[in-house]
Protein backbone atom coordinates (compact mmCIF):
# COMPACT_ATOMS: atom_id res chain seq x y z
CA UNK A 1 0.00 0.00 0.00
CA UNK A 2 1.27 3.45 -0.86
CA UNK A 3 0.00 6.90 0.13
CA UNK A 4 1.13 9.93 -1.85
CA UNK A 5 0.69 13.64 -1.34
CA UNK A 6 1.80 16.96 -2.80
CA UNK A 7 1.77 20.37 -1.21
CA UNK A 8 2.94 23.77 -2.38
CA UNK A 9 6.66 23.06 -1.94
CA UNK A 10 7.18 19.28 -1.76
CA UNK A 11 5.92 15.82 -2.63
CA UNK A 12 5.91 12.84 -0.32
CA UNK A 13 4.86 9.21 0.00
CA UNK A 14 4.63 6.44 2.55
CA UNK A 15 5.10 2.76 1.66
CA UNK A 16 3.46 0.40 4.11
CA UNK A 17 1.90 -3.03 4.41
CA UNK A 18 -0.71 -4.62 6.59
CA UNK A 19 0.73 -7.13 9.05
CA UNK A 20 -1.93 -8.74 11.19
CA UNK A 21 -4.28 -5.97 12.24
CA UNK A 22 -1.80 -3.11 11.90
CA UNK A 23 -0.26 -1.09 9.10
CA UNK A 24 3.54 -1.12 9.30
CA UNK A 25 5.59 1.58 7.58
CA UNK A 26 8.28 0.23 5.27
CA UNK A 27 9.61 3.54 4.00
CA UNK A 28 9.15 7.27 3.61
CA UNK A 29 9.89 9.40 0.56
CA UNK A 30 9.85 13.15 0.14
CA UNK A 31 11.37 15.66 -2.23
CA UNK A 32 11.33 19.43 -2.50
CA UNK A 33 9.93 20.84 -5.71
CA UNK A 34 12.25 22.75 -8.02
CA UNK A 35 11.39 26.22 -9.35
CA UNK A 36 9.59 24.86 -12.45
CA UNK A 37 7.59 22.31 -10.44
CA UNK A 38 6.44 25.03 -8.03
CA UNK A 39 4.38 26.43 -10.94
CA UNK A 40 2.54 23.13 -11.62
CA UNK A 41 -1.19 22.98 -11.02
CA UNK A 42 -2.36 20.81 -8.12
CA UNK A 43 -3.25 17.84 -10.32
CA UNK A 44 0.15 17.87 -12.03
CA UNK A 45 1.93 18.10 -8.66
CA UNK A 46 -0.10 15.20 -7.25
CA UNK A 47 0.67 13.13 -10.36
CA UNK A 48 4.36 14.03 -10.02
CA UNK A 49 4.23 12.65 -6.46
CA UNK A 50 2.93 9.33 -7.81
CA UNK A 51 5.52 9.14 -10.61
CA UNK A 52 8.42 10.03 -8.30
CA UNK A 53 7.27 7.50 -5.71
CA UNK A 54 6.95 4.73 -8.31
CA UNK A 55 10.44 5.51 -9.63
CA UNK A 56 11.83 5.52 -6.10
CA UNK A 57 10.26 2.20 -5.06
CA UNK A 58 10.24 0.55 -8.50
CA UNK A 59 12.28 -2.44 -7.32
CA UNK A 60 9.57 -3.30 -4.78
CA UNK A 61 6.41 -2.38 -6.68
CA UNK A 62 7.12 -3.51 -10.25
CA UNK A 63 7.50 -7.17 -9.33
CA UNK A 64 4.30 -7.59 -7.31
CA UNK A 65 1.99 -10.28 -8.67
CA UNK A 66 -1.10 -8.81 -6.99
CA UNK A 67 -2.19 -5.18 -7.35
CA UNK A 68 -1.14 -2.79 -4.61
CA UNK A 69 -3.33 0.02 -3.25
CA UNK A 70 -2.31 3.54 -4.24
CA UNK A 71 -4.09 6.15 -2.12
CA UNK A 72 -4.22 9.84 -2.91
CA UNK A 73 -6.18 12.72 -1.42
CA UNK A 74 -6.64 14.23 -4.90
CA UNK A 75 -9.92 12.83 -6.29
CA UNK A 76 -9.13 13.89 -9.86
CA UNK A 77 -6.41 11.24 -10.07
CA UNK A 78 -8.85 8.36 -9.68
CA UNK A 79 -9.10 8.49 -13.51
CA UNK A 80 -5.34 7.97 -13.82
CA UNK A 81 -5.56 4.75 -15.85
CA UNK A 82 -7.99 6.23 -18.39
CA UNK A 83 -6.73 9.80 -18.43
CA UNK A 84 -7.22 12.05 -21.44
CA UNK A 85 -5.53 15.44 -21.33
CA UNK A 86 -3.47 17.78 -23.49
CA UNK A 87 -0.44 18.17 -21.25
CA UNK A 88 2.28 16.07 -22.90
CA UNK A 89 4.31 15.61 -19.71
CA UNK A 90 1.26 14.34 -17.84
CA UNK A 91 0.43 11.93 -20.68
CA UNK A 92 4.00 10.55 -20.59
CA UNK A 93 3.80 10.18 -16.83
CA UNK A 94 0.45 8.34 -17.08
CA UNK A 95 1.94 6.01 -19.66
CA UNK A 96 4.87 5.18 -17.37
CA UNK A 97 2.56 4.73 -14.37
CA UNK A 98 0.30 2.29 -16.20
CA UNK A 99 3.00 -0.41 -16.27
CA UNK A 100 2.37 -0.95 -12.55
CA UNK A 101 -0.36 -3.19 -11.21
CA UNK A 102 -2.29 -0.99 -8.76
CA UNK A 103 -5.73 0.04 -7.65
CA UNK A 104 -6.06 3.76 -7.07
CA UNK A 105 -8.23 4.97 -4.22
CA UNK A 106 -9.27 8.44 -3.17
CA UNK A 107 -8.73 9.07 0.53
CA UNK A 108 -10.15 12.21 2.14
CA UNK A 109 -7.45 14.59 3.34
CA UNK A 110 -8.44 14.21 7.00
CA UNK A 111 -7.93 10.44 6.70
CA UNK A 112 -4.73 10.76 4.65
CA UNK A 113 -2.56 11.92 7.53
CA UNK A 114 0.48 9.67 7.17
CA UNK A 115 1.54 11.14 3.80
CA UNK A 116 0.30 14.63 4.74
CA UNK A 117 2.38 14.57 7.92
CA UNK A 118 5.64 14.62 5.96
CA UNK A 119 4.75 17.91 4.31
CA UNK A 120 3.44 19.43 7.54
CA UNK A 121 6.73 19.16 9.43
CA UNK A 122 7.87 22.62 10.39
CA UNK A 123 11.37 23.60 11.34
CA UNK A 124 11.85 25.08 14.80
CA UNK A 125 11.72 28.85 15.03
CA UNK A 126 15.13 30.44 14.83
CA UNK A 127 14.13 33.39 17.02
CA UNK A 128 15.51 36.09 14.69
CA UNK A 129 12.94 38.90 14.65
CA UNK A 130 13.51 39.64 10.94
CA UNK A 131 13.03 36.02 9.82
CA UNK A 132 9.97 35.77 7.53
CA UNK A 133 9.29 32.20 8.65
CA UNK A 134 9.32 33.14 12.32
CA UNK A 135 7.21 36.29 11.87
CA UNK A 136 4.19 34.15 10.95
CA UNK A 137 3.85 32.92 14.52
CA UNK A 138 4.22 36.38 16.12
Amino acid sequence: MVDTNACDVMIDAVLHQVQGDAERVLGYYNKSLNSAQLNYCTTKRELLAIVAMLNHWDVYLSCLSEPFILRTDHAALTWLKTMACRDKAMLRWCDSVNKYNFIIQHCLGVKHQNADALSQVRLPKCGWTECSDCKEGL
